[in-house]
């Protein structure tokens, strides 16, 4: 497993680069996709939905893990997204998703 690091927003110093959703969870997700020319509605729109995905993988047993990855391989790789953002470590789940975009700054 390799250690990462959280993701450093681009403009972290300067609130007015970004309109977030105050209290989100997922502040830092809604952050990157804005550096990366998301617009601010979308961007805080789609990190609520990853954060979503990210809480409802991540307390699965085995069963429905594997169950899940092979149903909805999606859901996994969205929740692996939001976790290598936020620098967490390795999560069981991430061991059945087979294609994640890498986040590396």
């Amino acid at each position: 497993m390799k250690d990462r690091k959280q993701y450093t927003p681009k403009h972290e110093g300067d609130h007015h680069s970004y309109v977030i959703v105050p209290d989100g969870t997922y502040s830092l997700v809604a952050k990157y996709l804005i550096d990366n020319g998301m617009a601010t509605t979308r961007a805080n729109i789609l990190a609520e939905a990853i954060n979503l995905c990210f809480r409802a993988v991540s307390p699965l047993d085995d069963r429905n893990v594997r169950l899940g990855a092979k149903l909805l391989p999606e859901v996994f790789t969205l929740a692996k997204f939001y976790n290598d953002i936020y620098g967490d470590g390795k999560y069981y789940f991430h061991d059945f998703v087979e294609t994640t975009k890498e986040v590396i700054e």
